[in-house]
């Protein structure tokens, strides 16, 4: 109850982190209760955790105590699979070494446990909330496209297909 109370009082502030080949972008929205209040994005020509990304995710979670910070996973040893049920999975891959799960109880997601470890000291001084699958992202923007036919998830990126 005294959570709601101070929501009401505070906006809500999503930070987003996304790494590129050489660049990283930090996009920022800060929500109302209902509505997007402002977004940002910044840019910065590293693709390490500097000074000055930190002075800025610091800076913007001053301003409220509900502050999310999100980082988009760019690994190598990630993937999407077509289902959802234990003892097909391994049919497609080995996951012994992955942390999976499960999308609308039909397909799953997965990443390298160790890319997640190196994630996670990559980013312990500012810390995550969310690593987010680019599938996941690709799912919810073309989910009306998709929702009741198969389909193939193509990741292009700056250096990797």
């Amino acid at each position: 109850m005294l959570a709601k109370v101070f929501e009401a009082f505070y906006h809500k502030i999503f930070i987003n982190i996304v790494v590129g080949r050489s660049t990283t972008h930090i996009f920022v929205e800060v929500h109302n209760k209902q509505d997007l209040v402002s977004h940002s994005e910044h840019q910065f020509q590293t693709t390490e955790l500097c000074e000055e990304i930190i002075n800025l995710v610091r800076g913007l979670s001053k301003d409220s105590p509900y502050y999310y910070i999100s980082l988009l996973d760019t690994s190598l040893e990630q993937g999407a699979l077509p289902t959802c049920e234990k003892q097909q999975l391994s049919l497609y891959k080995d996951l012994s070494t992955s942390e999976y799960k499960c999308v609308d109880e039909n397909w799953c997601i997965y990443t390298s446990k160790t890319d997640l470890y190196a994630i996670e000291r990559r980013y312990k001084t500012i810390g995550l909330d969310f690593v987010f699958s680019p599938f996941s992202i690709l799912n919810t923007f073309y989910q009306d496209k998709i929702s009741k036919l198969y389909a193939m998830f193509v990741l292009i990126e700056e250096s990797r297909i």
